[in-house]
């Protein structure tokens, strides 16, 4: 036997390998989406981030939890808009692969789309504006200086 055939690796070697490795990629897999998933919904399952836009990495976590809050108390059919969220995604789908394709009828659904979430943006840029003049001069001030610093490096990109 040459020294290079005592170097490769024996099938069982190979098989253990790529054992290893899948198992490794499943316990990292598990691991980052349990951290993601908790960050991401409360006890009960409900989402703990109402998101607003470039404006959430901005505010300090106490104005995005008061946001939040506060949204949720203006809104509290969350889990049904969802529901109908869901429902027109499918009617939509439907739409799309219908034989002969209706264009109004995708058209009337995105429209009814765009109108709740125009109605929930309105409802969001309200409590922002609100929690905005609600801020004390120096809370305002520190804002703008993440919104500045936020804008030039942007400018980079």
């Amino acid at each position: 036997m040459s020294g290079t055939e005592d170097r490769k690796p024996r099938q069982w070697q190979k098989w253990l390998l790529a054992i290893s490795l899948t198992l490794n990629f499943l316990v990292i897999g598990a691991v980052v989406g349990a951290g993601i998933g908790h960050r991401l919904h409360d006890a009960r399952g409900e989402l703990r981030e109402v998101a607003f836009g470039p404006y959430t990495k901005l505010l300090e976590p106490s104005d995005r939890d008061e946001l939040r809050r506060a949204f949720l108390a203006a809104a509290p059919r969350l889990g049904e808009m969802r529901r109908i969220g869901r429902e027109d995604f499918s009617e939509l789908a439907a739409a799309l692969r219908a034989d002969p394709f209706d264009p109004d009828a995708v058209k009337t659904i995105i429209m009814r789309q765009t109108g709740r979430a125009s109605e929930r943006l309105q409802t969001g840029a309200g409590l922002l504006i609100d929690r905005l003049v609600s801020m004390p001069a120096e809370s305002r001030l520190a804002l703008a200086d993440r919104i500045d610093s936020d804008t030039r490096y942007r400018d980079h990109d």
